[in-house]
This record gives structure tokens, C-alpha cells and sequence, in this order.
């Protein structure tokens, strides 16, 4: 299995991440890499069907806890250099992953929404690295919306906590862009995946996931990291982090220990930062 990219980060994929707020990587894994996950995720779907009464959608969390299969691939995978090479941040942290798939026939639809005000940070570098290990197309790909990243607004993330609160008049509710389709000023985008093609998005950035019409399994892993300017700001609303309460997460402080570990450096780029 390879450990680096098997093509180089060019700075079409910089750009485009920082102009679209999501770029399509492709052609950076072996199929190893492929061979490795797809078992390990298909068993994460049986205990997930079997937990949740066959839920249409799934969204395990850190799975790096107790299947090596996504341990080894969150730190001895490409997947690190990848994102921390686009984000041009100095190190890269883990935060954790998930499997995220959806039956034959799906018609379950992932709302329009951005995962910002859902982690208990500040910063724009925890972006989501979504991995195809299964075939996609753009009738069960995610969509996202070009250059939404760039709206500052602080959208109320429906999460479990959320739910057993009521929305401050200042966090609106998500915008329903399926509403606005005929909107010549807006950009949707879609793809058409192979296994090992991945798409990195910007915490900021409007996502959305429709149904599954096609015969086959969608499933993706999606591994979620830190970089450069993280700092801890747990809000009540925030998701919980399984080991790690918010009175844990001091405001304002990098996230750091053996549950955010280090796993990418880019030594010339710290060395350039020191020097200025």
C-alpha cells in the first residue's frame, strides 16, 4: 500500500479548494488501500444495520478506536500529506473518521448544510476528506455548492445536543438550496467517482447528499482533521467527542494529546514560518 500520493498536489487542487471550498482529488491511492477498507466498512454497515433497524444512511464515528483496517489508513495512508498539502497548513492533526453509505435504491436525502458550527473549534482548517471505496455517480454523489465557503454566517447545526435546545435568534436554519436549483448565480457540483477518488470540503461549505438510485452500495470513509488554526471553542451545541468532555477543551488553546495525534509535518513550510 502506498504511503505517499501517487500523484503530486498541484496547486490546481490548492486553487480550486480555496475558490470552490471543495476540490476532487484522484489517482492518489493503490488499490490495497481499497482491498483493506471495503471488508472493514461492510462489517461497520452490518452492525450499523443491525443496531439502527436498517437505517438508510450511516455515520459511524471513530472508527480508528477498535478497526486497525481505518487506524492504519487514517495514519499510514496518503490521506494526511493529501489534505495537509491543500490546506498549506504547517502539521495536520487527526480528529476521527466515519463510514458514510447508502443502500440500492436509496431514497434517503442528506439535507443541505455546513459542518462548521457543529465541531467545538474555531478555524476553517478541519475540513472532511470523503474517500470513495466504492463506485460513485453524480445521481449518489455529494453536491456542494461552489464558493459557499465563503458565507461567514453562523448556521444552527442540528446535532444531538442542539436538538435539547432552543435556536438562539441569531443562528438561522440551514438555506435549502434545492429551492434555489434555477439559480443562474449558483454553481453545483457533483461527481463521478472510482474507488480512491476523494473529495476534500471545507468546513464552511454547503454539502448535501441526495438518495441512491442505482443497484449498487455507496459507501464512503470520511476522515475529519485539524490543521494550523484549530482552537478549541466548545460551544453547548457543539457534537460530543467520545474520551474528551468540553470542560477538557480549554477556549482558545490547539487541540493536542493522543486522541488529535500529529500525523502530517510539512518540515520546509515550518521552516519558511519560522524564518518570517
Amino acid at each position: 500500500m502506498n504511503r505517499e500520493p501517487l500523484k503530486p498536489i498541484t496547486q490546481e487542487h490548492i486553487d480550486a479548494y480555496n475558490r470552490d471550498g471543495v476540490v476532487v482529488v484522484r489517482g492518489m491511492f493503490d488499490r490495497d488501500w481499497i482491498e483493506l477498507l471495503r471488508p472493514a466498512a461492510e462489517r461497520v454497515i452490518a452492525m450499523d444495520e443491525h443496531e439502527k433497524n436498517k437505517l438508510r444512511a450511516f455515520g459511524n464515528k471513530h472508527l480508528w478506536h477498535g478497526f486497525p483496517e481505518f487506524r492504519t489508513y487514517s495514519f499510514e495512508s496518503p490521506a494526511a500529506e493529501i489534505v495537509g498539502r491543500i490546506l498549506q497548513t504547517t502539521e495536520l492533526r487527526f480528529f476521527f473518521d466515519q463510514v458514510w453509505a447508502k443502500t440500492p435504491h436509496s431514497t434517503f436525502k442528506t439535507p443541505w448544510h455546513t459542518d462548521r458550527m457543529g465541531w467545538p473549534v474555531d478555524g476553517e482548517m478541519v475540513p472532511s476528506f470523503w474517500m470513495a471505496i466504492s463506485n460513485v455517480v453524480k445521481a449518489n454523489s455529494l453536491e456542494c455548492v461552489a464558493g459557499s465557503h465563503k458565507d461567514a454566517t453562523r448556521y444552527w447545526n442540528k446535532t444531538q445536543n442542539s436538538r435539547q435546545m432552543i435556536q438562539p435568534a441569531d443562528r438561522p436554519d440551514f438555506i435549502d438550496y434545492d429551492q434555489r436549483r434555477d439559480d443562474a448565480s449558483l454553481k453545483f457540483l457533483s461527481w463521478d467517482m472510482e474507488p480512491g477518488d476523494a473529495i476534500l470540503i471545507h468546513p464552511w461549505c454547503y454539502h448535501y447528499s441526495c438518495g441512491n438510485p442505482t443497484p449498487n452500495w455507496r459507501i464512503a470513509v470520511s476522515t475529519r482533521w485539524f490543521g494550523d488554526d484549530i482552537r478549541w471553542n466548545p460551544r453547548p451545541e457543539s457534537i460530543n467527542h467520545p474520551g474528551y468532555s468540553f470542560d477538557e477543551m480549554v477556549k482558545g488553546e490547539k487541540p493536542e494529546g493522543p486522541l488529535f495525534p500529529v500525523v502530517w509535518r510539512d518540515g520546509a513550510a515550518a521552516t519558511r514560518q519560522a524564518a518570517e
